[in-house]
């Protein structure tokens, strides 16, 4: 068996950190212009105004939440573990 070596980017891989952050980012230009507390740069923040705004519902919000708060601890480990700026597990 051939084993795949290719490291797994949690960040920039399909599913990652950015796909995430680039929903968040794309609901919040959707309904940022009339819903002002939308406007933050805060992902987690623009999640529960979202959610507020009954633009996400309960479950989806958590999920994302807990999603991304996931890879930034995987991100914080990666980082300490190597001493460098990387996202490849």
């Amino acid at each position: 068996h051939k084993f795949n070596t290719t490291p797994w980017n949690i960040k920039f891989r399909k599913g990652g950190i950015r796909d995430l952050e680039l929903l968040v980012h794309s609901l919040q230009l959707i309904h940022g212009g009339k819903n002002k507390k939308l406007m933050t740069g805060s992902v987690v923040q623009a999640l529960d105004e979202l959610e507020l705004a009954q633009h996400l519902n309960t479950q989806d919000a958590k999920t994302l939440k807990e999603s991304y708060w996931f890879f930034r601890e995987i991100e914080n480990k990666i980082q300490c573990e190597n001493d460098q700026h990387t996202y490849d597990l």
